[in-house]
């Protein structure tokens, strides 16, 4: 049995092998064909293909032209009052009402006149709300104005002051409590403005629907003539540098401090003052000289010399004070200078301010001198 079943076995593979054998180089035969009439077809492509060829590159040509002539996609921002590289353009949604052209001069002179009139207003940026976009300050170079906008609906940019606007709404009188005047003195970082606001504050606001932005205006004599004149305004309004304290020393001292007077202040110079304060006893005074000491401690005095005198000056009702470092600058002060006499403790006070304890232990009477009360000065770099 098991013979019959090798012998089975051994005949089934022969028959196999036959068959493959017989069938092999027909099968290679069949692929060389093919693959040589695929050269062919490669070769020698028919024309439908040629056509097909031309038909893409065509489209091809038709994508780029299309992508060429597509808009370029405007640059997104964090927030809608973000820096921009460019700030032109418009904010908010113009309204269907026609609006009065009328100057911010004009706004300003005769408001009540303007008072339910949709308006249009074109004057230059002189501040913008560092933190959020969400007020600006128009100026002519004569007259300022604050701007809100409508519903808190959209905002400006905050690096936008300098730019022109034209802004669409009302604008009317208002009376602002003295804690909103302080907030809107405190965005702009100038705490010392904030603290001398006591009483509510009368001016023209304008609440705006419509803003629209430009780099310049169209060239006309009253406009150049008033671009000069915003020059020096928006200087006042712009945002300064903060500092912790208004003391703090500073990269540079120059600038203004205090308010400064209405009154017509007479030059004098410092050797002048002292030899002959009592001429200038009542006298509202300009002294300019060098600063040759500051409180080290809080500014809130310093020494004035020109070499030969020395004299304190202090800050009127404590309300300003001098950055600690701006020794060596030269100060013009305005106000008024007389003879006084300082007590003990004080005089020793001062000594122990400028850290000399060897001289106020020497002081044992009240000393005399003339001092200065300064309502406003200015520093300048020392020649």
């Amino acid at each position: 049995m098991r013979d019959l079943v090798a012998l089975f076995i051994i005949g089934v593979t022969v028959v196999w092998a036959v068959t493959a054998n017989s069938q092999g180089p027909k099968a290679v035969g069949a692929k060389k064909s093919t693959a040589t009439k695929t050269n062919v077809k490669k070769a020698n492509p028919p024309k439908a293909a040629k056509k097909a060829v031309k038909k893409v590159a065509t489209a091809k040509k038709a994508v780029k032209k299309v992508v060429k002539k597509a808009p370029a996609k405007k640059p997104t921002y964090k927030y809608p009052w973000s820096p921009r590289k460019d700030c032109t353009g418009t904010y908010g949604n113009k309204s269907k009402k026609k609006a009065t052209k009328v100057s911010l001069d004009e706004l300003i002179k005769n408001h009540q006149k303007y008072k339910n009139t949709y308006l249009s207003v074109t004057a230059k940026v002189g501040a913008v709300c560092p933190k959020k976009g969400c007020w600006m300050m128009l100026s002519d170079g004569k007259h300022l104005m604050r701007v809100r906008f409508k519903n808190y609906a959209f905002f400006m940019p905050t690096n936008s002051t300098g730019y022109y606007a034209t802004v669409e709404g009302y604008g009317r009188m208002i009376t602002v409590s003295v804690a909103l005047a302080r907030h809107y003195a405190l965005d702009r970082g100038d705490k010392a403005a904030a603290a001398k606001i006591t009483k509510p504050q009368k001016g023209v606001a304008f609440m705006a629907d419509w803003v629209s932005m430009a780099k310049t205006l169209p060239k006309k004599k009253a406009v150049k003539k008033a671009a000069k004149k915003v020059a020096k305004k928006v200087a006042k309004v712009v945002k300064k540098p903060v500092y912790k304290y208004p003391w703090s020393p500073r990269k540079d001292c120059t600038g203004t401090y205090g308010n400064k007077s209405k009154k017509k202040a007479t030059k004098v110079t410092l050797s002048e003052l002292i030899k002959n304060h009592q001429k200038y006893k009542n006298t509202y005074l300009s002294v300019t000289a060098k600063v040759g000491a500051v409180c080290p401690k809080k500014g809130c005095w310093m020494m004035l010399t020109d070499g030969k005198y020395l004299m304190r000056v202090r800050f009127k009702n404590y309300a300003f004070f001098m950055p600690t470092n701006s020794t060596g600058y030269t100060a013009t002060v305005e106000g008024y200078g007389r003879m006084i006499t300082v007590s003990v403790a004080l005089a020793r006070h001062y000594a122990l301010d400028r850290g000399d304890k060897a001289a106020a232990a020497k002081i044992t009477k009240p000393q005399k001198g003339v001092a200065f009360m300064a309502d406003w000065v200015n520093m300048a770099k020392s020649k």
